[in-house]
């Protein structure tokens, strides 16, 4: 979506920049021949969590590897950046994209206040700066539940600054909030599910690729899940080329939907 209003290089082509992690076999002769590519959730890296006992989320030294099951294995572990809202500070990995040139967009986010706090980060408006935060799109309603009527609450009485909204005497207890404003150049966030595609087709087809596994397995869960989903109902799973890229896909504990990725004004 919006591709078409991406900057082009000197050689006529779109350009972004992603994030890639590869642990792989020393020995090329232990390896099982098999590479499980994992879609990373909200920047971090959680196979050696979720597969292997005791391991750490950013692996430095051998101990950080945990029971190492999956070096046992033989598998190559692979990473790569596809959230471009990530803020890639303290290990976290990301994506840059393209922006879509002159195209604007109203963006939203809601939360249920559990505390009377008077300020709420909204994580989901990360990549979004406000075009004019005084503008008429910026608005802020609170309503009871899901269903419940919207009121507006008045300009003058929150404040909005990046992504943190302000408001003086603090959040009602139990209630949603959504604020919405306009933002400018909105990102082109199908980059990342192009990211995910081209790495893993890159590991299977390109001589130059430091891993030549025979198969390939996507694995993701909860957000990451959604992601390979998504990734799967848009088409994905086929390279520039015509060619499968993944042997397999396992959805971990992702519920029923898919995620807010290559569409207007996303909030993956």
């Amino acid at each position: 979506v919006n591709l078409d209003r991406a900057p082009m290089s000197p050689s006529g082509k779109v350009e972004f920049s992603a994030d890639i992690y590869i642990l792989q076999p020393r020995d090329a002769a232990r390896s099982n021949g098999v590479a499980l590519v994992e879609v990373l959730n909200r920047g971090r890296k959680l196979a050696l969590t979720n597969f292997n006992h005791d391991g750490t989320l950013d692996p430095v030294t051998e101990a950080d590897l945990g029971d190492g099951f999956l070096m046992r294995q033989g598998y190559t572990l692979v990473w790569v950046g596809w959230q471009f809202d990530v803020q890639r500070r303290n290990n976290l990995m990301g994506i840059e994209v393209p922006r879509a040139a002159g195209v604007s967009g109203v963006v939203r986010a809601e939360f249920t206040a559990n505390d009377r706090d008077t300020e709420e980060t909204l994580t989901d408006l990360a990549g979004y700066p406000a075009a004019d935060v005084s503008g008429p799109d910026t608005t802020l309603t609170v309503r009871d539940g899901p269903f419940g009527e919207r009121r507006a609450i008045a300009r003058g009485h929150f404040q909005v600054k990046g992504h943190v909204l302000s408001l003086p005497g603090g959040f009602e207890l139990g209630r949603t909030y959504e604020l919405s404003y306009r933002t400018k150049d909105v990102p082109i966030d199908g980059a990342g599910l192009a990211a995910f595609r081209d790495v893993g087709s890159w590991l299977r087809n390109n001589p130059a690729a430091p891993s030549r596994p025979r198969h390939t397995i996507a694995f993701g869960s909860s957000q990451s899940g959604r992601f390979l989903r998504t990734f799967l109902y848009q088409g994905f799973n086929t390279d520039e080329k015509g060619r499968q890229v993944f042997d397999g896909v396992m959805a971990h504990i992702a519920g029923a939907a898919r995620l807010s990725l290559n569409e207007p004004s996303a909030t993956p």
